[in-house]
């Protein structure tokens, strides 16, 4: 495969891991750290354990879909650009 498609599968990676972090609910916890069961009751969980959910499965279906060639072309573009950002910090 070409680099660029490589990028485009890293940006859409990226792309749906942003959605599942950004889409977590953040309201209130108890003293475990647990959400309680009345937060738990509200629209506002509901909604955002749906988009959560729903973005978590969008990204196990993009990654089930990648070869192991592609995964291994992703990882070593990934690494490859760490590495120039480094050099070019030093």
């Amino acid at each position: 495969m070409n680099t660029e498609t490589i990028r485009n599968l890293n940006m859409k990676q990226s792309e749906l891991e942003a959605v599942v972090k950004s889409s977590r609910f953040t309201g209130p916890k108890g003293a475990m750290g647990l959400t309680s069961d009345t937060v738990k009751d509200t629209n506002d969980y509901k909604l955002a354990n749906a988009k959560t959910s729903k973005a978590f499965k969008d990204l196990q279906i993009f990654n089930l879909n990648l070869t192991k060639t592609q995964m291994k072309e992703m990882a070593a573009l990934r690494r490859a650009d760490r590495e120039l950002k480094f050099s070019a910090a030093n």
